[in-house]
């Protein structure tokens, strides 16, 4: 896992009524008091996105609406040539749930395959949980059809993460879908 530096510089909070999601300009929710909350509970601490095996490059993350961010980065299309070949738009929308549209567009010469993976987790800590630094249990993961179940018991409360199409891979052990 890459590092990632945190701060106000390099995180931006995307913001719909009682529901907001801070994450890296990236969009990559992966450190320390990132996440998605929904009235005061964190319902996923991560959220990241590989194309083909690693993390894409940020270029630039900002606000684009009420609600509603656009995070651009730069990937490199399977080869290792100097310039990253893909470009990766991915745009949020929070409203009592988080929505992210990832649109990948090759800009080689040649024709690329692109694998995209999600790696997903949930603690529901609390919000002063998350601002005191306390380290929460992780939910309990339950694949189902395309995509993860994560399951708070002692709360009887859940979040579903599932791409649209559904993933061709669950692996519900890592929290990843591919």
């Amino acid at each position: 896992m890459a590092a990632h530096p945190s701060g106000p510089i390099n995180e931006l909070v995307c913001i719909a009524g009682d529901s907001f999601c801070l994450s890296a300009v990236s969009g990559q929710v992966v450190a320390g008091d990132q996440g998605l909350f929904i009235r005061d509970t964190r319902v996923l601490n991560r959220f990241e996105l590989h194309v083909n095996g690693r993390e894409p490059a940020p270029l630039t993350g900002s606000i684009i609406g009420s609600g509603a961010a656009r995070f651009c980065l730069s990937s490199f299309g399977g080869d290792r040539s100097d310039d990253p070949t893909l470009f990766v738009d991915r745009r949020r929308v929070i409203a009592h749930s988080m929505v992210d549209d990832i649109r990948v567009t090759n800009y080689g010469c040649s024709e690329r395959h692109v694998i995209l993976e999600l790696f997903a987790a949930s603690d529901f800590a609390y919000i002063f949980d998350v601002k005191h630094g306390r380290a929460m249990a992780p939910a309990q993961i339950v694949g189902v059809h395309g995509g993860l179940r994560f399951v708070d018991r002692q709360a009887d409360r859940q979040v579903v993460v599932r791409p649209t199409p559904p993933a061709d891979v669950v692996d519900a052990d890592s929290g990843r879908l591919l």
